[in-house]
C-alpha cells in the first residue's frame, strides 16, 4: 500500500494524511441515520470483532470459575497476573518485532519519518552553541559519571564508542 496516495511526506521525510479526520457519524449533529448504517459494519468488522471474540475466548478458557473467584486467593490472582504479562509482552512484543527491529513496514504511514535511536545517549546531553558548549559538556560529563559510579554500575562496564555524550565521545 502506497502511503503517497493517502498523504505526502514533508522535506524532513514526515508523513502528513490528506485532508481532515472525519469524526464517527454517532457524534455529529443533527444525526445522519442513512451515513450511520454505512459507517456501522466498517465500524464493527474486522478488528472489533476480532477484540471481542479474543475478549470471550480470554474468559471462557483463561478466566478462573466464579467460584474460584469468589474466595480471595493469591494463586489464581498469580495466575492471572502472570497470563496478563505474558499476553502484554507478546501482543506488543509482535509489533515492536515487525515495525521497529524489522521495520517490514519501512517508513509508510510513519507521522515521524525517523526510527529511535540506536545509541545510547548520556541522557543530560545537549547539542548546543560552541559558546555554551564547554560548560555543557562539563555538566554531561559529571552526570554521566554519577550515573555510571551510582546505582548504574552496569554503565562503567559500557565502552566509550557507545555513548554519544559529546565530552567521551571526543
Amino acid at each position: 500500500m502506497d502511503d503517497l496516495s493517502f498523504g505526502k511526506r514533508n522535506k524532513r521525510g514526515d508523513w502528513v494524511p490528506d485532508g481532515r479526520i472525519e469524526t464517527a457519524p454517532v457524534f455529529t449533529l443533527p444525526p445522519k441515520p442513512a451515513a450511520l448504517l454505512k459507517w456501522l459494519p466498517h465500524y464493527f468488522l474486522p478488528w472489533n470483532m476480532l477484540f471481542a471474540a479474543s475478549a470471550v475466548a480470554y474468559w471462557h478458557f483463561i478466566v478462573p470459575e466464579a467460584e474460584v473467584l469468589k474466595t480471595f486467593h493469591f494463586a489464581w490472582i498469580l495466575r492471572l497476573f502472570i497470563v496478563n504479562c505474558i499476553a502484554v509482552f507478546l501482543s506488543y512484543g509482535a509489533f515492536e518485532l515487525r515495525l521497529y527491529i524489522l521495520r517490514a513496514q519501512e517508513n509508510r504511514f510513519k507521522y515521524n519519518g525517523k526510527f529511535p535511536a540506536t545509541t545510547r545517549t548520556c541522557r543530560y546531553a545537549r547539542t548546543s552553541t560552541s559558546t555554551r558548549r564547554a560548560s555543557r559538556m562539563g555538566r554531561c560529563w559529571s552526570n554521566c559519571r554519577s550515573e555510571a559510579s551510582g546505582r548504574n554500575a552496569f554503565l562503567l562496564s559500557l565502552s566509550r564508542e557507545a555513548w554519544s555524550c559529546p565530552l567521551l565521545s571526543s
